[in-house]
């Protein structure tokens, strides 16, 4: 299994180092996956980009190195590198009994390059081309894995991995007052995909703490059936 996934890195590596003095935020890299990797796992989590700070640095040499330990727990004890939506997320599974399966969980992004935020991406001047070479990675890696359940940070997460995956039947679990989705599912192959809006998200922070309790009951309803 290491190979595939070395493989996947190096093709992702190459494409950086070709493209590196092309877009304005090369200088921060790129990561794949942020926890352990690991065939049939019960749940898959994906973001839609790696973060950046400005503690964080990008060290070429060990970018596709793969981590020992799950990001949302590799600085549970350490205040100066721990970040919010680890926080979050740990809290959530811990509301709904699921620690352990966070912590089993395999962890990755739709589209690997790293920036600052959603519209610091899109702005990039090759976005549709990394988003291009990513989602090809992802959708492989997804098949590849066969995880139980795809839990998605975000809605348009969700809405892009239906897509890639040529999917379009979905039930919407909760929706906010404007009839906006909340929690969404669907099927990816023979994975339930999960959709929710952004836990730690600038426009829906507040929207999960609000319907943190209802998402919660939905998520662990349909992850422990």
């Amino acid at each position: 299994m290491k190979k595939w996934v070395k493989d996947i890195c190096n093709e992702t590596y190459e494409f950086w180092k070709k493209n590196k003095d092309h877009y304005s935020n090369s200088h921060k890299g790129f990561a794949i996956f942020y926890s352990p990797v690991k065939i049939n796992p019960k749940l898959m989590m994906i973001g839609l980009n790696p973060g950046w700070t400005k503690n964080d640095t990008f060290n070429e040499v060990i970018a596709c190195d793969l981590p020992e330990k799950h990001d949302y727990f590799a600085f549970e004890k350490d205040d100066k590198n721990d970040y919010d939506l680890a926080k979050i997320m740990r809290d959530f599974f811990e509301h709904m009994d699921l620690t352990e399966v966070l912590k089993a969980s395999v962890k990755l992004n739709l589209i690997f390059f790293r920036t600052s935020d959603e519209e610091e991406l899109k702005r990039s001047e090759i976005y549709n081309e990394m988003k291009a070479v990513s989602e090809n990675k992802i959708k492989l890696i997804v098949e590849k894995i066969q995880p139980e359940i795809i839990l998605t940070e975000g809605i348009g997460v969700f809405d892009e991995l239906m897509s890639m995956f040529g999917e379009s039947d979905q039930k919407t679990h909760i929706k906010d007052s404007k009839g906006q989705r909340i929690l969404t599912s669907g099927k990816l192959g023979n994975s339930l995909i999960l959709g929710m809006i952004h836990p730690s998200g600038r426009f829906t922070k507040n929207q999960f703490q609000i319907y943190r309790n209802e998402i919660s009951k939905e998520v662990k309803s349909l992850v422990t059936v």
